[in-house]
């Protein structure tokens, strides 16, 4: 089985909801994937490197799929000449206009020199459908159980159904548990490291 959009998840969800539309099914199934990397973080991208431009204090966050598909959730780790910064020293900024994030440097860490290697974990635009199919197929039982949880446990609809989304629900937890801690796995060997959120 390769999965290579959202919408080939139907098959796996819309027969756990009977009578539920499959637009509104691919509808919770791209906000399921947003939840689902929002929770655990685990859509990476190192970003090309950038010359740093003396007493510049804002660089824009670019690639080819930010702005098109996905945006930026977090900043996981920044290496100035191949060595870590502090968390402290920098933020996530938003702008008006693409690309819509940058990274900002508080005035008693703008670098002078270098080269900055930037890592962020990414989530996908609300109603996208262009997930990196490593992303999909990695997280499939994450991404699939969030939706059926979610689709689940809504009232007032025909396929609701309290039992199948609580069993969902504690599914979807251990889905999550487990993206976070190979998320870690995969990138502590890495060769970009630094001060990001800690899982373990």
């Amino acid at each position: 089985m390769v999965i290579n959009t959202i919408s080939d998840f139907l098959p796996f969800v819309l027969p756990e909801v009977p009578g539920c539309p499959n637009d509104y099914a691919l509808f919770q199934l791209k906000n399921s994937a947003r939840q689902f990397f929002d929770e655990t973080w685990a859509w990476r991208q190192v970003l090309d490197d950038i010359d740093v431009v003396p007493g510049q204090a804002s660089y824009d966050l670019d690639s080819g799929i930010i702005n098109d598909a996905a945006e930026v959730r977090v900043i996981c780790a920044v290496l100035l000449d191949n060595q870590p910064i502090d968390l402290r020293a920098y933020s996530l900024e938003p702008k008006a206009s693409a690309p819509f994030h940058q990274i900002t440097f508080s005035d008693r860490h703008i670098p002078q020199s270098g080269t900055l290697k930037i890592e962020v974990a990414l989530v996908p635009r609300p109603n996208t459908d262009a997930i990196p199919d490593e992303f999909l197929n990695r997280y499939f039982e994450g991404i699939r159980t969030t939706a059926l949880y979610n689709l689940l446990s809504m009232p007032n609809n025909k396929w609701y159904h309290q039992p199948s989304a609580e069993r969902y629900r504690k599914a979807s937890v251990r889905e999550e548990v487990a993206a976070r801690r190979d998320n870690v796995t995969r990138h502590k060997d890495a060769s970009i490291r630094g001060s990001g959120r800690d899982w373990i």
